[in-house]
């Protein structure tokens, strides 16, 4: 499928005002079977000079997403899954990233802010 209808889709898995994570966003699908919908949502763009505190109180701090430090070590690991690349992707949590997870719409949400960028990983 392409990236213009699977962000279409992520709009509407996401909800309102869930949407404003995909403004810039680069996108990565992870689809191990193709006859079955993705499994995996992995997400990488630019945070505004609010960083990750102002983009949770723009996309709701009622649903749940409380940045806080990223943990360190194994919790901190951000590993893609098997078969997909994206050289730019942190996999380790840096000194001073934010974190916050947490449900919007009907997927599952983790997000990490470091260096600028935000990324995130959205679980159906």
């Amino acid at each position: 499928m392409s990236q213009l209808w699977e962000k279409h889709r992520l709009r509407a898995l996401l909800g309102e005002p869930g949407t404003a994570l995909l403004e810039g966003a680069e996108l990565r699908i992870w689809q191990p079977d193709p006859d079955h919908a993705p499994q995996a949502y992995y997400l990488r763009r630019r945070l505004g000079p609010e960083g990750l505190a102002g983009l949770a109180a723009q996309i709701g701090l009622q649903q749940g997403l409380k940045p806080g430090p990223a943990p360190a070590g194994p919790q901190g690991l951000w590993q893609l899954p098997a078969g997909l690349s994206w050289p730019d992707w942190q996999a380790t949590a840096g000194a001073g990233a934010q974190q916050a997870q947490g449900q919007l719409g009907t997927l599952g949400v983790w997000l990490r802010a470091q260096d600028g960028h935000l990324q995130a990983v959205l679980l159906p």
